[in-house]
């Protein structure tokens, strides 16, 4: 029999937070976490809509652009992207436009990569196809 307490909150370790650089930004380090369940969720809801399909049925049509730039925008710990001074400096306002503003699509690619990897995803896929061959 397992002990309860075991899995209590205060027993979690955490993953730590990554960080790594962009080369047109120099030296500057940006920093990444982990994203919970929870904000997983917020991500989806936010990519998602519905729409009448054939016969009246209601047809669910997910945005991946969309999830893919939250998942960096909430992962970002560093620049705080929230940060209203940034904002104002690149002409935006929220952090998703700043995210859009901030970075070309090859960064943005980067960040995607990094934010995989820390979750782990790269290498569930990397073990599938694996296990295909």
């Amino acid at each position: 029999m397992s002990n309860i307490k075991n899995f209590f909150k205060s027993k979690k370790k955490n993953q730590e937070n990554k960080k790594f650089k962009l080369p047109n930004f120099g030296d500057a380090e940006f920093e990444i976490k982990v994203l919970t369940s929870d904000e997983l969720e917020k991500i989806n809801a936010i990519a998602t809509t519905h729409k009448v399909g054939k016969n009246g049925k209601q047809v669910q049509i997910v945005n991946e652009a969309v999830i893919n730039r939250e998942m960096c925008v909430r992962s970002l710990v560093v620049p705080d992207l929230n940060d209203a001074e940034l904002q104002k400096d690149w002409g935006c306002m929220g952090a998703s436009e700043l995210f859009g503003k901030m970075f070309d699509w090859y960064e943005a690619a980067q960040i995607l990569k990094e934010v995989s990897k820390i979750a782990g995803i790269e290498d569930i896929n990397q073990e599938i196809d694996e296990a295909k061959n």
